[in-house]
């Protein structure tokens, strides 16, 4: 394999690997932000206990 084509392909597995953990990071993301919407819904909780429990900052909880 030549040292361009290696590059090549180092960048483009680096690449790849980080749009899989920007991927992920998202998904986990908008699954705090639907369980945070779901407890709103409940009006059971405040919104400090659902920025505890979705790991969502209480501004962000606000904005929901």
């Amino acid at each position: 394999m030549t040292d361009l084509l290696y590059e090549k392909e180092t960048a483009f597995r680096k690449g790849e690997k980080a749009g899989i953990a920007r991927g992920a990071a998202a998904g986990a993301l908008n699954k705090a932000r639907k369980m945070a919407k779901n407890l709103l819904k409940l009006k059971k909780l405040s919104i400090s206990e659902i920025a505890v429990v979705s790991g969502l900052s209480e501004a962000e909880i606000r904005k929901l």
